[in-house]
Order: structure tokens, then C-alpha cells, then sequence
């Protein structure tokens, strides 16, 4: 990691902190979806649960990240500094992992305590595996094209329409019982997830920047 990246991740982390309105309201969603999706969906709930909850996270500190440089007018300055297009996305990635991973590390804990004290469960490690690994690998994918519709095009309306379709079929899914461990196979998506996203920071290297500024 380069001490660019270092920096970028810094600034933001910093931005999140103050960022309390955000923060309260993250919380509150997740607290709230974690356990309605957890008392309704039985033992499904402990893998859908730490799902909405991680792509919530996700979802909310892109969006601080990103769309705050085109509020406050920032995003020309930064891409005029001495750094790659890459190092910029990958340091706010960054920061945006690191916030949004105790979302998800929530999510499994409220779960588990529902599951345990409703239906007598504990997560498998599968389940564990998937809400701490698999699921925040693709929350990382989530976040670069949230990063790369903002930048490239301002407001990812479309981006945020197909989230919302795919989170009403993880909810449908789930309340079936079709969506489970299973179906989230570490062998197959953890390793897809990390080839997503490098193609992703390929493509982001690529970028022209008097684009993005004129954007």
C-alpha cells in the first residue's frame, strides 16, 4: 500500500466519523432489517440478515465517499494531485471496508442471538465464512461500481434501481428458504469476488481524467 492510498484511506475514515447522521442511521436500519429479517425468516435469517446489513454499509460509506467530492465541488482538485486514479479508488475502498465490515460483523451477532434464543441455532462456520468473508468480498465489488457510476456519471440511478430489484429477490429468496449457505459456495464466489473486483481497479486505472472532470 502506497502512502497516497494510506492518506486517502485516512481522510476518509476521518470523514466517516463525522459523519453522524449517517452513522446513527446505518445503525438504526440495521438494527431494525437484522431483526424483523431474523425473527421472520428463522434460520435463513442468519445468512440474509448479515447480507442486507453488509450491502447496506457498503452501499452508505460509497456513497459518503464518492458523491460527498461532487457536493463540496472537491473531485477536480484531488484528480489534479500527483496520484493515480487507481490509488484514489482503492484508498476510499479501503476506508469504506474497513467502516462497513463491523456492520456485517453486527449483523451475524444479532442474527446469532435470534436464531439462538428463537429457534435454537448457532451459525455454522459456513454461514460465518459467508457473512465475514464472501459477502463483504462482493460488498468490495458493490463499492467499485458505485465509486465508478459516481465519478463517471454522477448519480447511479440505475445502479441503485438494480440494487433495489436484487435486494427485494434476497429478501423473497430468503423468506422461501431457497436462499441459504449453499448457495453463497466460498470455493466459487470468494475467488470470483477478488477477480471482480482487480478487473475493476484494472478498468479504474484506465480511466481518462479530464473526463471524469468534465463528468
Amino acid at each position: 500500500m502506497t502512502r497516497a492510498v494510506r492518506i486517502i484511506a485516512w481522510k476518509e475514515m476521518r470523514a466517516f466519523l463525522r459523519e453522524r447522521i449517517l452513522n446513527w442511521t446505518l445503525l438504526f436500519t440495521v438494527l431494525f432489517s437484522t431483526i424483523f429479517i431474523s425473527w421472520q425468516f428463522g434460520s435463513t435469517g442468519l445468512l440474509v440478515g448479515p447480507l442486507v446489513a453488509v450491502f447496506a454499509g457498503f452501499y452508505l460509506f460509497t456513497w459518503t465517499a464518492f458523491n460527498g467530492e461532487r457536493l463540496n465541488k472537491t473531485l477536480p482538485s484531488l484528480l489534479a494531485a500527483p496520484i493515480g486514479m487507481r490509488e484514489l479508488f482503492l484508498g476510499k475502498i479501503i476506508a469504506v471496508f474497513i467502516a462497513a465490515s463491523p456492520v456485517g460483523l453486527l449483523g451475524l451477532a444479532i442474527s446469532g442471538a435470534i436464531a439462538w434464543f428463537r429457534f435454537g441455532e448457532l451459525p455454522s462456520s459456513s454461514t460465518i465464512v459467508a457473512a465475514l468473508v464472501t459477502i463483504p468480498i462482493w460488498g468490495i465489488v458493490l463499492s467499485e461500481l458505485l465509486g465508478l457510476t459516481y465519478v463517471l456519471f454522477g448519480n447511479p440511478f440505475i445502479l441503485r434501481l438494480l440494487m433495489i430489484f436484487v435486494l427485494v429477490g434476497i429478501l423473497n429468496l430468503g423468506s422461501t428458504g431457497e436462499l441459504n449457505v449453499s448457495a453463497l459456495s466460498p470455493a466459487v464466489l470468494i475467488p470470483t469476488g477478488i477477480l471482480v473486483a482487480a478487473l475493476l481497479l484494472v478498468l479504474i486505472g484506465r480511466l481518462d481524467r479530464e473526463r471524469v472532470v468534465r463528468t
